[in-house]
């Protein structure tokens, strides 16, 4: 490899105990320094959430060093040349990894990885998967750059180091990660990097649906998710992870209220770039992405008039055997089912005349704190009604950090005369939805204003109005 460019960064700042480590291993007569994403976070003037150290002491000599200053030392990937220390002062965790060179003993299995160590920076950071994250810092900020990556940077590149093709076989998820670093960042993919993704789509294949969910989610959580979504498309790899995009793609909207013809995976692009510059939550996207993923299969055409009837409903258990697909955990299941269920209810409610505040005190009172992602969805997927949605969000959070429902179940049922069963729950609802409504403190308020205004009266109220 070619003689390194070196670069003086000012005004990067590396924490003290970072530097401590990278001082200890100097002094010991190692190499140290900074390496991956730390680095190129630093450059951006981003926050690192991690630091990594790479060195040329083998991974006995770190622990044996860093044990001795009574540092605590987990040798978690030792077998991987990694060591982990936390110093003993501020509690901070930081990797060291020795210098290594990586052979797969089979194609596309990132297990199947043969760890041997190297000798040299430039050695490790040739096995590294995209130029940005292959850039060096030694402890006085001083950059060292052997694979073009500052320029990349400066430029908002996403590329590969070295042969692209051969990058993606050592590790499929790489195609993915590339979609979500350019999410992230707001980058541009690399023309030969891209074409090499398009080329190998179908070796996703070989990466563990759990993998594939994680960097989902991961972009998700970015400003820039549905770029994510349109490159996961443009570049087929959609096909593989989530193919209903293809019939989103080809199913039109009619001419409406908010639709003027475009397909189904525009509009979802549209609510999701509205999303991403709402900065909302990664649970919203993720039920933004797939809100109207049964639209395909309930798209009906009566009297020239295009119709998706039940489609929130359907979307719900479509959205489910999506997110099982990729691995995600139960409770973000519901909660992304839930606001796909309830995505069309704040729309009916403001063409029905309700206000913001009744809008957030009904929503509040049936779906709790999901009620804001319900709202945040419905407000960019029909932003002619923004500012009611806008302003129900803000009722709906003061609501929220309100007390809990001053009439239980079983009051609702003492009170009532109501069986156990959903009677019980409507009626608790509708109780708590007056409370919120008007910032009612007491039960005895409560339940005489549900009596005055939706006629739900407790039974001894109700047979005395019947023998008067």
């Amino acid at each position: 490899m070619s003689k390194p460019t070196v670069v003086k960064l000012r005004n990067v700042r590396i924490p003290f105990d970072v530097r401590e480590a990278m001082d200890i291993l100097r002094r010991h007569g190692y190499e140290a320094y900074l390496v991956g994403g730390c680095v190129r976070d630093l450059i951006l003037g981003i926050e690192p959430n991690d630091y990594d150290v790479v060195t040329n002491a083998r991974p006995e000599e770190v622990l044996t060093i860093f044990e001795r200053l009574g540092w605590i030392v987990v040798p978690k990937g030792i077998e991987y040349g990694v060591v982990s220390v936390v110093n003993p002062v501020t509690r901070r965790e930081i990797e060291i990894a020795t210098y290594r060179k990586e052979f797969y003993a089979q194609e596309f299995n990132r297990r199947s990885a043969v760890v041997e160590f190297a000798n040299s920076l430039a050695e490790d950071v040739a096995r590294r998967d995209f130029t940005i994250n292959a850039l060096a810092m030694d402890e006085n900020g001083d950059v060292i750059d052997y694979v073009g990556g500052l320029e990349d940077l400066k430029k908002g590149i996403i590329r590969f180091v070295g042969n692209p093709d051969e990058r993606i076989r050592e590790d499929p998820l790489r195609m993915l990660r590339a979609l979500r670093f350019a999410a992230k960042l707001g980058f541009r993919i690399d023309p030969k990097t891209l074409e090499a993704i398009k080329r190998n789509t179908e070796l996703i294949k070989y990466v563990s649906w759990e993998r594939i969910g994680d960097e989902i989610v991961k972009a998700a959580k970015t400003n820039h998710f549905a770029l994510f979504v349109k490159l996961l498309y443009e570049t087929g790899l959609y096909k593989y992870i989530l193919p209903e995009l293809g019939e989103m793609a080809r199913t039109r909207h009619g001419f409406g209220e908010h639709h003027r013809g475009e397909t189904v995976l525009e509009h979802t692009l549209e609510v999701l770039e509205r999303l991403d510059k709402m900065h909302a939550d990664y649970v919203t996207k993720l039920a933004a992405l797939l809100h109207d993923v049964a639209k395909p299969i309930t798209r009906r055409e009566m009297g020239g008039k295009v119709t998706f009837y039940g489609h929130e409903v359907a979307g719900a258990k479509l959205a489910e055997k999506i997110l099982r697909r990729w691995r995600r955990p139960s409770k973000l299941i519901e909660e992304v089912k839930e606001i796909i269920r309830a995505h069309m209810e704040p729309l009916t409610m403001a063409k029905q005349g309700l206000d913001a505040r009744k809008i957030a005190a009904k929503l509040v009172a049936k779906h709790g704190k999901l009620a804001i992602n319900i709202l945040e969805l419905a407000m960019a997927d029909a932003p002619e009604y923004a500012k009611l949605f806008s302003e129900a969000i803000r009722y709906a959070k003061e609501m929220l950090s309100k007390p809990k429902p001053l009439v239980s179940g079983y009051e609702v049922m003492k009170l009532y005369g109501v069986k156990p069963g959903p009677e019980v729950g409507k009626i608790k609802n509708a109780l708590y939805e007056i409370q919120l409504r008007y910032g009612l403190k007491s039960k005895k308020e409560v339940i005489e204003r549900a009596c005055k205004e939706l006629g739900i009266c407790p039974k001894t109220e109700i047979e005395n109005k019947n023998k008067s």
